[in-house]
């Protein structure tokens, strides 16, 4: 297994943070995965704003080449799976087929609840949970149940970096994370973000935290943020 990341220790766990936007956690053989927005262009769609209606493949196809590289025992997603609780009434039947296929192709395979999706399809497999504790880390979606000392690794607010040159801005998603809480970026192909300048991020991490710019060759690129 040959891939581009970033090794980090986190709570005591060896994380790798790889250029796909994703991490993972060699010691459990996890893929973890956040906010895949599964039928945003649909939602946009229905409110009379046309984007083209692909998201889902890309997204899903991005996966499956992970899945199928890295062979995971666990594939965690981090909650907003989907863009809307209803979003996988209105997919295609070869989109539904390729998320069964998905997730009959890993031991196990796990829905964290988002806001945007706070009820799962019925007849969606897997395993459908509000928040994952192992070893010395929990997974939730956001911070709704943050126990002051615990290390949680969450989604939620798509984090990015803005760097302002002369001419341009590049924005690039990030993680974002100090001692307890890692923030992931967003997997999904439409979604958008939040800088992690923002006082939403900055009144979890505080004003000294890491970051790790996602999707940069060969690894992501780390450094220190001191907003102080």
């Amino acid at each position: 297994m040959v891939y581009n990341f970033l090794k980090i220790n986190f709570s005591s766990q060896e994380l790798w943070l790889l250029t796909e936007k994703c991490i993972w956690w060699p010691k459990t053989s996890s893929l973890i995965v956040s906010d895949l927005h599964l039928g945003k262009g649909i939602s946009f769609t229905s409110r009379n704003v046309y984007l083209p209606p692909y998201d889902i493949q890309e997204t899903l196809g991005k996966l499956k080449i992970l899945v199928d590289k890295l062979e995971p025992q666990r594939v965690i997603c981090l909650g907003d799976n989907f863009h809307r609780s209803n979003s996988y009434s209105n997919f295609e039947e070869q989109e539904k087929d390729l998320i069964a296929s998905l997730i009959k192709s890993v031991p196990r395979w796990c829905w964290i609840y988002g806001n945007h999706d706070y009820e799962l399809p019925a007849g969606l497999e897997g395993e459908k949970l509000r928040f994952i504790k192992e070893k010395t880390i929990e997974f939730h979606h956001s911070l709704d149940n943050y126990t002051e000392g615990n290390a949680f690794i969450i989604g939620h607010y798509h984090p990015k970096y803005t760097l302002n040159l002369k001419k341009t801005v590049i924005r690039k998603p990030c993680f974002a994370w100090n001692k307890n809480i890692l923030i992931m970026p967003s997997f999904g192909t439409y979604t958008g973000g939040l800088d992690v300048h923002h006082s939403a991020i900055t009144h979890i991490l505080g004003q000294r935290f890491s970051i790790a710019v996602a999707d940069t060759n060969p690894v992501p690129i780390q450094f220190y943020l001191d907003l102080s």
